[in-house]
């Protein structure tokens, strides 16, 4: 299934995943798959763009792999709401 057109996130909140990138600190990310909610909690190890998107990449607390979220299926982090559009 494709996926659908990345809808760029607001640059207050893209700052505060890059705050939490390089802060290293421990963080509850909710976020979409397949329109499901899930949450974990995770350093965000890095925030990037890649093919016209731009994304989180997200190292669980527990023994899970290292994984990518596309910032604009991102619901909240530490119960801070995303908020669309730059």
């Amino acid at each position: 299934m494709p996926e659908s057109k990345y809808i760029p996130i607001s640059c207050t909140f893209h700052d505060r995943l890059e705050h939490w990138s390089v802060s290293k600190t421990t963080v509850k990310v909710i976020y979409l798959v397949d329109d499901k909610t899930t949450e974990v909690r995770a350093v965000i190890s890095d925030v990037f763009a890649r093919n016209g998107a731009d994304y989180a990449l997200l190292a669980p607390s527990d023994d899970r792999a290292a994984f990518m979220v596309r910032l604009d299926y991102i619901l909240s982090v530490d119960g801070i709401p995303l908020t669309p559009h730059c």
